[in-house]
């Protein structure tokens, strides 16, 4: 009977992470669902500038003509990948607040993305610890974020680290599949 006690005990333990970092306490959930929130809206700012502006010069003979002949003259303006990641850097600042050059030309695929995001409520469920770093105070952590069905999203497996820093404070970092 002692053994099956003992074993109980440290799977709690292991569980739990730490005192101060664990992937279900309340702050790290608000922390990680308001990162995730600012990240889905960046993706959805992106999904429909890529639809209206990137896809129709990327996905044609003459938008493929017009890469070449940019190229061919030294013009790299109209570099596909690099467009890509300065419109979802643009965005990703938008999202969080900040000013970016060219802003009015991004603000209205992020007003979409807030008025898709203010359709309804997302949560961050099912929570699981996948990994504990006691020596590092670090967990990893497993959730999946659900969403009311008037955003019409589907739901996503995601994942997150928690981690005390040396000057006591807790960081959250996310990473989405």
């Amino acid at each position: 009977m002692k053994k099956i006690i003992f074993i109980i005990l440290l799977s709690i333990v292991f569980v739990s992470c730490n005192s101060k970092v664990s992937c279900d306490s309340s702050k790290v959930k608000e922390t990680a669902l308001r990162l995730f929130e600012t990240e889905i809206r960046v993706q959805l700012a992106w999904g429909v500038y890529y639809d209206e502006v990137i896809s129709p010069i990327e996905n044609t003979y003459g938008g493929a003509l017009l890469q070449f002949y940019a190229y061919a003259a030294g013009d790299t303006s109209f570099d596909i990948e690099k467009v890509k990641e300065e419109t979802i850097l643009s965005f990703r600042k938008l999202a969080k607040g900040k000013t970016v050059e060219d802003a009015e030309k991004y603000q209205s695929y992020i007003r979409y993305a807030d008025s898709i995001m203010d359709l309804g409520k997302i949560s961050l469920e099912i929570i699981m610890t996948t990994t504990n770093h006691p020596e590092l105070k670090k967990c990893e952590c497993e959730a999946t974020l659900v969403f009311d069905p008037e955003i019409n999203i589907e739901d996503m497996d995601v994942n997150y680290d928690v981690q005390e820093a040396s000057d006591g404070e807790v960081y959250v970092t996310i990473y989405m599949r």
